[in-house]
């Protein structure tokens, strides 16, 4: 598992996924959406 951060124009989201293997080939699942960072600090500041 692994963390990605994916930004837009407005936000920075943190998702946790998962590399799995279908059929020989790879792809990524999202386990889990932490949210963006701004909700991230606000929480654990």
């Amino acid at each position: 598992m692994r963390l990605k951060i994916s930004k837009s124009k407005n936000a920075s989201s943190l998702y946790v996924i998962k590399d799995i293997n279908v059929k020989g080939k790879r792809t990524t699942k999202i386990v889990e959406k932490l949210g963006t960072v701004d909700e991230l600090k606000k929480k654990l500041d």
